[in-house]
């Protein structure tokens, strides 16, 4: 695995990238649409949800070698 989902709180999921790769990090939301489409490197930390309305949406990364990794995202507030 060449990413980790870190946490401070409940409330924010930030994703840091590792092994000095890029992460293209896509946030869909519950009708298929990509409300979020991000080139990430191992320098960036990003909030997950961010800017987000309430609702349910699929966090998917996929690394230089095309590895997925999907997570469900629950936004509350």
């Amino acid at each position: 695995k060449h990413w980790k989902q870190k946490s401070n709180n409940w409330k924010q999921q930030r994703i840091q990238i590792k092994n000095n790769e890029n992460i293209q990090l896509q946030i869909i939301d519950i009708f298929g649409k990509i409300v979020t489409d991000k080139n990430l490197n191992s320098n960036e930390y990003y909030i997950v949800g961010e800017g987000l309305a309430k609702g349910n949406y699929f966090v998917k990364a996929i690394n230089q070698t095309g590895e997925i990794a999907i997570f469900r995202l629950v936004k509350m507030e």
